[in-house]
């Protein structure tokens, strides 16, 4: 590029209002946003007035906390549109003074998460901040069921790998959230499966709840129970033990659903009751438009029957009927317009 074209080239940049370059800094890593400052005396501090500060350990040499209080102590936007903390090492102290900061800057999207090292306890700050629309939050631990819990703007809420103090932590939180219409529950440990939850009777309970993912890991051998009571559910997602999921109401609302499951399990494997609980998931799929049922187990269960002797497959077969699973579900979802089953 010649010297006159890069004249004009900055030129130009340089001719838009301080409000639109800071936009356009918005959607770059803070460390990007940061490092314009080299580029004119009039870019020394526009970084420090972009409402999105993103720290991801990614695109740090040597990340570190101070990094991250040199930044929130320069940073003088007025209002904090999104923090998003990713990979970094730091102490609740520190992590307590980022997130009443963010709070107090009228905080609109949280996304923290840390390594599998540095699980950390949740600021109460966090659990009454009134402006917060969309918050993701990963590896935290004892997630309160008693306390002050208010998050009245609150629609979007993405919960990995978190620990809840016990089992009313759940409910209690879902009834601070008025307006909540997507939940993400993450449990798929597949590189943190060392790590011990003690789940044991998860309640989903949302009047205004839209969109409901729950996936849940067998690795741990969890003994846990799903309950499910969002009538106004459009959109389900589940990958996890199907015998464990209880549906108290018909989702009338209910447009799409993905069905993820262990086929050997919950097939072969399941007692009575869990058998029951199958069908009675499929049952309340009233109104569904489209269904995609898969499993990734369907090679191991191919196998598993191969293996079974006459007897077990004639037992199999007769206790399949004996529940008369399919026709149940078949006769269920005949209305459906799309039905995918997908093996991998």
């Amino acid at each position: 590029m010649s010297g006159k074209s890069r004249e004009l080239s900055i030129d130009r940049l340089s001719s838009l209002p301080d409000e639109v370059i800071c936009h356009i800094l918005s959607f770059l890593p803070t460390k990007l946003s940061v490092s314009t400052c080299v580029l004119a005396k009039r870019w020394r501090f526009l970084w420090a007035h972009v409402p999105v500060l993103d720290f991801q350990a990614d695109f740090f040499e040597t990340p570190n906390s101070d990094v991250i209080n040199s930044v929130i102590l320069q940073h003088k936007a007025k209002t904090m549109h999104t923090l998003r903390i990713s990979g970094i090492e730091c102490n609740e102290h520190q992590l307590e003074k980022w997130i009443s900061t963010a709070v107090e800057r009228k905080i609109r999207n949280l996304h923290i998460d840390f390594d599998v090292n540095s699980i950390a306890l949740l600021h109460r700050t966090l659990f009454t901040c009134k402006t917060v629309v969309n918050m993701r939050l990963d590896l935290f631990k004892d997630l309160p069921s008693t306390g002050d819990l208010c998050l009245p703007s609150l629609k979007k809420l993405h919960l990995s790998h978190v620990k809840f103090e016990d089992d009313e932590a759940l409910p209690h939180l879902l009834s601070g959230c008025p307006l909540l219409q997507e939940l993400i529950l993450d449990y798929m440990n597949d590189q943190f499966g060392y790590i011990e939850y003690d789940l044991r009777y998860i309640n989903i309970s949302s009047s205004t709840l839209k969109l409901l993912e729950v996936k849940m890991s067998e690795a741990n051998d969890l003994i846990y129970r799903i309950v499910i009571d969002a009538p106004a559910l459009r959109c389900l997602c589940t990958d996890c033990d199907l015998g464990r999921i209880t549906i108290l109401k018909d989702m009338v609302s209910l447009v799409e659903a993905e069905i993820r499951f262990d086929y050997c399990h919950d097939i072969f494997d399941i007692d009575n009751n869990e058998s029951s609980n199958v069908v009675h998931c499929f049952n309340r799929l009233r109104n569904i438009n489209c269904l995609k049922i898969s499993s990734c187990e369907y090679l191991k269960c191919t196998e598993k029957w191969k293996s079974m002797s006459e007897e077990e497959k004639a037992r199999f077969v007769a206790e399949a009927e004996r529940h008369n699973a399919m026709p149940i579900m078949s006769s269920n979802l005949k209305h459906v317009n799309r039905l995918n089953w997908c093996w991998c």
